[in-house]
């Protein structure tokens, strides 16, 4: 004998049982061993809404029955095999519903999270991102080219591009002797130029609008964004997923950020140079160069790129550029331009 617990179809009201299995059937019966019921093995169900560590909760019909006594559970079990293995609360449309929510408050949060960024950025403190742009330049530079006539060239450079535009920082402008045509912004106003990048261009031009593209991540601090924007990507991403599978999810998630902060950079660019009456289009003929190099990857859909097509960048650059009036001057002179191309055959210091 076992106690349990039955209601019927009725009242509802739950009443003590004792429980008795007799071949194929489950009696049962009121303390006084007056009989309530007797359910057919095959006639019973599990109820889908019992606890995971609960007593067994059975229902036949509109009657319901909660087991006591967990060595009569096991018993029944082992007769009525469909018994022992409760059923799952998640059925199709509960485990789409949860996948929508789980996706509806990704994409909330996540817009959240983007102005977040912003605002951060905004309210840190210049000295905080100038500490952060230090450890990242230690990380992402080799050596730093020295040649004194190249470094007076990008010094021209430089004050071209920037004179009389308010800087949130004092640019930190540097090449650096690593053969990647790339370039980089880093906190704190730091830029770095790659030898790679000077090496691939054809004009000072060219790497006046790539410089000018840098600026204008340093401008909008979009690093200093990423950096915040990123940390909590990933805690967010741990939360919904668990950790599970969340690598690719915040992957796709950072790279969409960052075409929308390149295409700013592109605009900003744009204004730097028609402001130091340099042409724009040395920036179009940079991508058009970057894309005949891109190889692999040329192929790769818009959203698993970082940065927006090169082509939709070049064209965009040139149609832009065809409605300027401006009176245009090569960005460096002849002789600076050899200059800077041989910065890096000079003194080169950590």
């Amino acid at each position: 004998m076992a106690e349990g617990l039955y209601a019927d179809g009725l009242s509802g009201r739950r009443r003590p049982v004792r429980l008795r299995l007799d071949g194929g059937v489950l009696e049962i019966g009121d303390p006084e061993g007056a009989a309530v019921a007797a359910w057919p093995l095959g006639e019973i169900r599990a109820l889908e809404d019992e606890g995971a560590t609960g007593p067994p909760r059975l229902a036949r019909g509109d009657e319901r029955l909660q087991l006591g006594d967990p060595a009569f559970a096991a018993t029944l079990a082992a007769a009525a095999p469909h018994l022992a293995a409760r059923p799952s609360r998640w059925t199709a449309p509960r485990i789409l519903a949860a996948a929508l929510g789980s996706v509806l408050l990704v994409a909330g949060a996540y817009h959240g999270l983007r102005w977040a960024a912003i605002a951060g950025a905004e309210r840190m403190p210049p000295a905080w991102e100038a500490r952060i742009g230090a450890v990242a330049h230690g990380y992402m530079s080799r050596k730093t080219c020295e040649g004194p006539a190249g470094k007076g060239a990008l010094a021209i450079l430089q004050r071209r591009l920037t004179d009389g535009v308010e800087l949130r920082f004092p640019l930190d402008l540097r090449v650096v002797d690593i053969d990647q045509v790339n370039a980089v912004a880093l906190p704190g106003g730091r830029i770095l130029l790659f030898r790679g990048l000077i090496e691939a261009a054809e004009s000072p031009d060219e790497v006046a609008g790539v410089l000018a593209h840098e600026i204008g991540h340093v401008r909008h601090r979009h690093v200093m964004q990423a950096f915040i924007h990123a940390a909590g990507l990933q805690v967010l991403v741990g939360l919904v997923t668990g950790g599970a599978g969340g690598e690719w999810v915040q992957q796709l998630a950072a790279l969409s950020y960052s075409r929308e902060k390149e295409e700013e950079a592109d605009r900003e660019a744009m204004a730097l140079l028609r402001r130091a009456g340099i042409d724009p289009t040395g920036l179009a003929r940079m991508f058009d160069r970057l894309k005949e190099r891109e190889g692999k990857g040329a192929g790769m859909p818009l959203l698993l790129r970082t940065h927006p097509h090169l082509e939709e960048r070049s064209a965009s650059i040139r149609a832009a550029a065809g409605t300027a009036g401006e009176a245009l001057s090569p960005a460096l002179t002849p002789g600076e331009w050899l200059a800077l191309r041989g910065i890096c055959g000079g003194k080169s210091a950590r």
